[in-house]
């Protein structure tokens, strides 16, 4: 039963509200060399996380250069009064190293300003390229002798400088997928019995804040992430142990990290559809809180899959363009008409034709996945309004008759059964096992006596008729998915009333009722718990075989002996809670009743106030779940339904709670619960800065080149990128904080709107270091509204979706700290790249920078502030194209090293005829030479050049 609800006390349960929180679920997707920009994204990601971490008193120290763009961070959150925090993170190909890096460093609460350094010395040609002299030729690039030894390094100094370790509350989880080029073998039948053989390539590795607190976790990390990110020719394919064989300090065992029945090697994960929505949202759904969340999905691509910028002609004229002044933040416009190039009818050559296919699978990936966020969000919010419509239906109570119960208890032991069934017949024929009669094993009947054993086990654990009120543990039964039900329900209640516009300690109310609910919830069994639990069954009955020849009658074929077993039936069973785990289960609903009738005097008087017609506040503010206009009645009829205005007692509301819960099962049977919206926000590089005008990836990465593998040729290159990354990232974390509904929300708890807009502009302008532009709090020059005039006259204005211009000014503060570091390191690096034979197109930019920048004894000291923006537009390598490095001695021994390699690589690779090998032979030997005498003719003419480990 619940308790009441102290009128003071902690955060989120006293008259005082938690200020709310944003948390971030980020997914990096793949790219090769643009995991430079991206690891920019997540070096700004991890400085607001540190920023929120020192508001809650814990460690948020980061390297001096960036303690000013923190501290810039946690000034906007004291401002606006809200947390943030990353708890879900998942990575596919390159940006699956981002993912990596990040989570660790979140859950060990350290900086990552170490990664830039690992990319500039590490993620370069000269490092990745294989020599020509090694004896053995798998790939273009080394994959475990340099990828993966520099990821663990890396990974292993994050760590290291941690002064206070891993943070033992830590929410966060990091997946990362890979393909599996053996595959996962599975079994099923269609309606005639015969078998349908398939094999599944979709891997997915999960770290849980547990386990990325472990010492030595870094190395399966690692392992993992260079696995993801084994591109395709570029690199060889990862091995993955799964037990003791093959593994090695560098290849620990992967079981714990992945669901596989057997070792095999891996390769990049963008081959597929298969980034991890699916874990990730329900990674969300897990969340405690003990206040108002907002849940944001960052999707973060460099490019929304523009063509690569490599027209010389078109950098110049960029590189030419006459301003010299920061641009005037300006609302999004289309660009204008451009008449497209006439379509090119000669036959792509092989090596192209191959990339486009690879660049067409990863672009597909892209698609599916905001396909899927899309269609999460529909069915969230379907689902929410079915609610109130379900409710509004099963008013007059009894409306899930015998028959209804039936059907769902039916369904529910059916889905859990087929469960266990298929994962019988995954390890039973993952090693190629046969049936007594020579068949395979999964043919004909085998499913099907498996799941009917299973599902009479499992029905004879369930109520056979619709628990009474106060039955919490018949409740119980039924486990954590009808459990994750009722949870959501009672969750959007609460969410609803957030949305109402609640005063402050209405608010306190809400949170402190949010807390309970998480509070209440028993901890979710692991993702191995049913596979250990068949494999123990399967073990036991190949060990002694049926016991009870009756039920093997019953069961008969192949696997009779496994259904009729008391391992089999208690394996399927294992599903369901039993003993502390039921009790649990059973004191989370009786919790639930006293949250619903606690909850039920402040939600109606906030459905009352913001009903349509009402005098009292104004309408309720936009939500991801359900138009606005539908939250007071939808909170009306489900208030009504479950409590009766608060005339039922607890247990009655649970009853109902569960009745509700039942219904939503049955009219939408195999549909997942999609219990929250998530707002998506896509984090790229086609993007405006306060600073600069170019505003397009093409503009401002080189990484795009070379089917973007660009930025790895310079480390100047890599610099750029990774300044990008960060500008980019700033600008849209502070538009993501910069939320019209909070900032709405303050105004109208303010007992002055105009006063408070005039001093929100003025907190603001000390955060950009600049006055605001036209359009912020005074009229566009075109007449326009501005965009925080919401604040003072929201029926004239109405509350826009963002905040461009606002968001760009107060992005420039941040971004102007940024840049005079990122520069002064870019400088650094172009003067390197030419002392190794690079071009030194460079020349004006390391002329306007030490102009501006003279130095005083540093040798590459930053950019004063006023100067930021005239070097930033000096700063051209984004221009540079590898064409323009033609002829230079570092793109000769590039190119000779490439060719020997990939000669090496392509006859490894084959099995040529008898009569081929003797030119393959004198190609490599050609190609070999060529490289020896470039290099060394360097070597000689250069020494200095030359200082790499390969």
């Amino acid at each position: 039963m619940g308790t009441p609800i102290p009128p003071t006390g902690t955060p989120g349960t006293g008259s005082n509200p938690a200020e709310p929180e944003i948390r971030l679920a980020a997914t990096f997707t793949g790219g090769v060399s643009l995991a430079i920009w991206m690891g920019g994204v997540a070096r700004e990601m991890n400085l607001l996380c540190s920023a929120s971490r020192m508001r809650r008193g814990k460690p948020g120290e980061v390297e001096a250069p960036a303690a000013g763009v923190r501290d810039k961070y946690r000034g906007l959150l004291d401002l606006l009064g809200v947390g943030f925090g990353i708890d879900v993170l998942s990575g596919t190909s390159a940006g699956a190293i981002n993912a990596a890096v990040l989570g660790l460093a979140e859950v060990w609460q350290t900086d990552i300003g170490l990664l830039r350094g690992i990319w500039l010395t590490q993620g370069s040609f000269g490092q990745l390229l294989r020599r020509p002299s090694d004896r053995e030729h798998p790939s273009l690039l080394y994959g475990d002798e340099v990828l993966l030894a520099d990821l663990s390094d890396g990974l292993h100094r994050i760590m290291g400088t941690s002064a206070s370790g891993p943070d033992p509350d830590s929410p966060v989880r990091v997946m990362i997928t890979t393909t599996l080029l053996d595959g996962e073998d599975s079994r099923y039948t269609d309606d005639y019995g015969v078998l349908v053989r398939d094999t599944t390539h979709r891997g997915l590795f999960t770290f849980a804040s547990a386990d990325l607190a472990g010492p030595d976790t870094f190395r399966a990390l690692a392992l993992a992430a260079r696995s993801s990110a084994s591109f395709p020719g570029a690199f060889e394919p990862a091995f993955l142990p799964i037990g003791a064989p093959g593994s090695d300090p560098t290849h620990p065992v992967m079981s714990p990290y992945i669901g596989l029945t057997r070792a095999q090697h891996v390769a990049d994960g963008g081959l597929l559809a298969n980034r991890p929505l699916g874990p990730a949202l329900e990674a969300i759904f897990d969340r405690a809180a003990d206040r108002e969340v907002r849940r944001v999905l960052a999707y973060v691509v460099p490019s929304a899959g523009l063509p690569e910028a490599t027209d010389p002609a078109a950098r110049t004229a960029a590189a030419e363009a006459p301003t010299t002044q920061p641009p005037t933040p300006q609302p999004t416009t289309a660009a204008a008409p451009s008449t497209p190039p006439p379509p090119d009818l000669t036959a792509p050559v092989l090596g192209r034709a191959v990339m486009w296919d690879l660049n067409a699978a990863l672009s597909q990936t892209i698609s599916a996945e905001l396909a899927d966020i899309a269609a999460h969000n529909a069915a969230a919010r379907a689902r929410r309004r079915a609610d109130g419509q379900l409710a509004r239906l099963a008013a007059g109570g009894d409306a899930v008759t015998p028959p209804v119960y039936a059907r769902f208890r039916d369904t529910y032991a059916h889905t859990l059964a087929a469960t266990a069934a298929e994962e019988a017949l995954r390890q039973r024929t993952a090693a190629g096992q046969f049936a007594a009669d020579g068949r395979p094993t999964g043919f004909g009947s085998d499913a099907d006596v498996l799941t009917d054993a299973a599902e009479q086990a499992v029905t004879a654990r369930l109520p056979g008729s619709l628990p009474e009120p106060g039955r919490f543990d018949a409740l119980a039964a039924f486990g954590r998915p009808a459990l994750d039900g009722g949870k959501a329900i009672v969750l959007g209640l609460l969410t609803s009333g957030f949305v109402l516009r609640p005063a402050a300690d209405e608010r306190a109310l809400l949170d402190g009722l949010v807390a309970r609910v998480h509070a209440a919830m028993p901890e979710r069994e692991s993702a191995g718990h049913l596979p250990a639990e068949v494999a123990a069954a399967l073990a036991a009955t190949e060990a002694t075989g049926a016991t009870d020849t009756a039920d093997t009658a019953a069961h008969p074929g192949p696997l009779g002996d496994l259904a009729a077993s008391p391992a089999w039936r208690d394996a399927a069973c294992s599903q369901l809670p039993a003993g502390a785990d039921q009790s649990a289960t059973a004191q989370a609903w009786a919790e639930f009743g006293g949250i619903l009738l606690a909850a039920q005097p402040l939600l109606s008087e906030l459905a009352a106030r913001a009903a349509p017609g009402s005098a009292g506040t104004p309408a309720p503010l936009p939500a991801p779940a359900s138009p606005p206009g539908d939250e007071p009645t939808r909170l009306a009829d489900l208030l009504h339904y479950l409590t009766v205005d608060g005339a039922l007692p607890a247990p009655r509301c649970v009853a109902r709670l569960f009745e509700l819960h039942v219904l939503q099962h049955v009219l939408s049977p195999g549909r997942g619960r999609a219990p929250q919206a998530v707002e998506l926000v896509q984090i790229s590089a086609d993007t405006r800065c306060a600073l600069d005008l170019r505003s397009l990836a093409a503009q401002k990465l080189t990484g795009l080149q070379l089917h973007h593998f660009g930025a790895f040729y310079k480390s100047s290159w890599c610099a750029n990128d990774w300044m990008w990354g960060r500008l980019d990232g700033a600008g849209w974390l502070v538009q993501l904080l910069l939320d019209p509904r909070h900032l709405a929300r303050k105004a109208d708890a303010s007992e002055d709107p105009a006063r408070f807009r005039t001093e929100l502009v003025a907190a603001l302008r000390e955060i950009a270091d600049a006055d605001p532009p036209p359009g912020v709090q005074e009229p566009f020059p075109d007449g326009r509204a501005p965009e925080l005039g919401f604040l003072t006259d929201p029926a004239s204005s109405g509350l826009p979706r963002s905040l461009p211009v606002t968001s760009i000014w107060v992005a420039g503060g941040l971004q102007r700290l940024i840049t005079a570091q990122e520069l002064a390191t870019i400088a650094e690096q172009a003067d390197r790249d030419v002392a190794a034979g690079a071009a030194g197109h460079a020349g004006a930019f390391l002329a306007a920078y030490r102009r501006a920048a003279p130095g005083n004894g540093a040798a590459y000291p930053p950019v004063p502030s006023a100067l930021v923006a005239d070097v930033l537009h000096a700063c051209r390598v984004s221009d540079e194209t590898l064409q323009g490095e033609l002829g230079t001695s570092l793109m000769s021994e590039t190119l000779a090293r490439t060719a020997a390699v990939a000669t090496r690589t392509l006859a490894s690779g084959f099995a040529l005829p008898w009569a081929m090998r003797p030119a393959a032979g004198l190609a490599k030997s050609a190609a070999s030479a060529a490289y020896r005498v470039e290099h060394w003719g360097n070597v000689v003419l250069h020494p200095r050049r030359h200082p790499r480990r390969h």
